[in-house]
């Protein structure tokens, strides 16, 4: 899902800012730690700094507690 929404394009596949669109974001293994769950939720529902949004719209509740989940991974 992380890939088929196209969160790899800015974060890169592993989450570490490889992007493959030329747009640097945030290193997700790094820069998400601190962030409460929800906080994380709700940057991803609503979108944060030049990062779409991906509100019901675009992915249900349940598919955005999974990237959350997958993003979660890679901080391990």
């Amino acid at each position: 899902l992380y890939d088929a929404i196209g969160c790899n394009g800015c974060h890169g596949v592993d989450g570490r800012r490889t992007p493959l669109n030329g747009i640097t974001a945030g290193d997700l293994d790094t820069s998400t730690v601190g962030d409460a769950d929800l906080e994380l939720f709700v940057s991803i529902r609503n979108g944060r700094n030049r990062m779409p949004d991906y509100n019901v719209d675009n992915l249900s509740t349940d598919e955005i507690w999974k990237v959350l989940t997958f993003v979660r991974t890679l901080a391990e």
